[in-house]
């Protein structure tokens, strides 16, 4: 993971941690009012920020290594969260008109009128956002999950029984070979592999692994250990 996405990330909980802390600060000053419109601020910027901090995790997942049978749990979390926001964000709404209106003694000095009203617009800005967000990502990994509809030369193919059968020995031995130019590193043993060493380059993805590694892995599934695409005999005949 690079620095720029720990720094983002670190950002995201540093601003959860501070409208906690916030709120902390500051709960004394609404026990005068029926609402607490500090709880509200506090946990209505929280969970919105939650949200955007799991989008940009999954981000940083390598779309094609993102286990489908997760996927869709980890998107229907987001999703019932934001449907959460949207609610936590309506009854807001209400409490504030109700404070502004009936109960505008209650407000503390350092805070005024017009500022919950910037508060509770900064809030419905911050929502949509980030379910713009979600949408996007939403689409983005569906897309990724389901990638091998777009990937050429897998039309009509039943994708869902693609790579489950294993190559057999043959098929295998057919897979192009050559001589690797430069470092690199097999994704399989995860080892170094250095300049000179005879690797396997799977067809289709353009995949390289130590020949050792790939060939037991391919015995056991067809599916390229790196991006997820299936190897068909039809890409080791066309090679």
């Amino acid at each position: 993971m690079s620095y720029q996405k720990v720094f983002w990330l670190s950002l995201l909980i540093s601003s959860i941690i501070r409208w906690i802390s916030n709120y902390q600060e500051h709960k004394e000053d609404w026990k005068n009012c029926r609402f607490d419109l500090g709880l509200w601020e506090c946990i209505e910027f929280s969970s919105l920020t939650l949200v955007l901090f799991l989008n940009i995790s999954g981000f940083l997942f390598n779309p094609r290594r993102f286990p489908r049978r997760c996927l869709y749990p980890f998107l229907t979390i987001i999703s019932l969260i934001q449907f959460w926001n949207f609610i936590w964000t309506v009854i807001g709404t209400y409490w504030i008109v109700y404070t502004i209106h009936e109960d505008e003694a209650c407000i503390p000095e350092i805070q005024k009128p017009y500022q919950l009203i910037l508060v509770l617009s900064g809030a419905y800005m911050y929502w949509s956002l980030i379910s713009c967000s979600v949408g996007l990502f939403g689409v983005l990994m569906l897309i990724s999950a389901n990638r091998d509809m777009f990937e050429p030369g897998l039309e009509g193919m039943d994708i869902q029984n693609v790579g489950r059968r294993p190559l057999g020995a043959e098929e295998i031995k057919k897979i192009k070979t050559e001589k690797t130019e430069e470092n690199m590193i097999c994704s399989i043993c995860l080892e170094n592999v250095e300049p000179g060493t005879d690797i396997k380059v799977l067809p289709g993805c353009f995949h390289r692994f130590h020949i050792e590694c790939i060939d037991l892995w391919l015995a056991r599934s067809a599916i390229c250990p790196y991006c997820r695409r299936p190897v068909t005999i039809e890409d080791i005949m066309r090679e």
